[in-house]
């Protein structure tokens, strides 16, 4: 099962696992894109809000039904608004660590029951955590809090045969960050880099199939970023987020 999987990032990575030989479930609160996903890994469709338990659990009961059990979860969907600390407000606080962090912790607690031993759990979380943007309101805190999440899981979890772990994106090519790349400062960036360029969803997808494949059985717990080095050399972008 992978949420947000209806582009970007989720996209690639639904498109690896199917490669790997899973059949995907692929979890997008937008029925159309959902739907475009599964068609395109032969997969199936689920559409999900991750904010809503009742939604969440109702896919979970759709899954339960049809298969009977999962191996793999990652929890992929993500949100973000374009605040400073100052413009936020409690609401808009609310709705994003409804999604980034209780949304991973509702789809795993609902899914849990169905876990075969030897299943494996990968979070999306983010370089932000480390280089807080200016323009990201608390996005870096629920990323944040989606690694302390993951490691949480992965003892709690671990004496069920269940590995968890998380990959942080650095920044990557996608629908959503597209705009960003027409900036020449974020290309002038990206030249600075260890490996001068922009990362691509695809670049994430296969960090994901090796922590939920057998070469990573003895892994848990951990986050690996995928930044290009980013972080070696210095954030000079305060936007920065994946």
């Amino acid at each position: 099962m992978i949420t947000g999987a209806g582009q970007g990032i989720g996209l690639a990575i639904a498109r690896r696992i199917e490669k790997d030989g899973y059949h995907v479930v692929a979890l997008d609160r937008v029925a159309q894109t959902a739907e475009r996903t599964a068609e395109l890994v032969d997969g199936t469709a689920c559409v999900v809000d991750v904010s809503d338990d009742e939604s969440v659990g109702q896919c979970a009961a759709m899954l339960r039904d049809t298969f009977g059990s999962v191996d793999v979860l990652v929890n992929n969907a993500g949100y973000w608004r374009h605040e400073t600390f100052e413009e936020g407000t409690e609401d808009g606080a609310h709705d994003i660590f409804d999604v980034n962090v209780l949304g991973a912790w509702r789809i795993a607690r609902h899914l849990l029951p169905l876990f075969n031993p030897g299943g494996a759990i990968v979070n999306v979380t983010s370089i932000a955590v480390n280089c807080p943007p200016f323009d990201l309101g608390l996005y870096p805190a629920t990323k944040a809090a989606l690694l302390g999440l993951t490691r949480q899981l992965a003892v709690q979890l671990g004496p069920k045969g269940i590995r968890v772990n998380a990959v942080a994106p650095g920044l990557i090519r996608t629908p959503g960050s597209a705009k960003a790349y027409q900036d020449g400062a974020r290309n002038r960036l990206l030249a600075t880099l260890p490996i001068p360029r922009a990362g691509e969803p695809e670049d994430i997808a296969d960090v994901v199939s090796f922590l939920v494949g057998q070469d990573a059985r003895y892994i848990t717990g951990e986050e690996i970023r995928v930044d290009g080095g980013l972080l070696l050399v210095g954030a000079g972008d305060r936007r920065v987020h994946g």
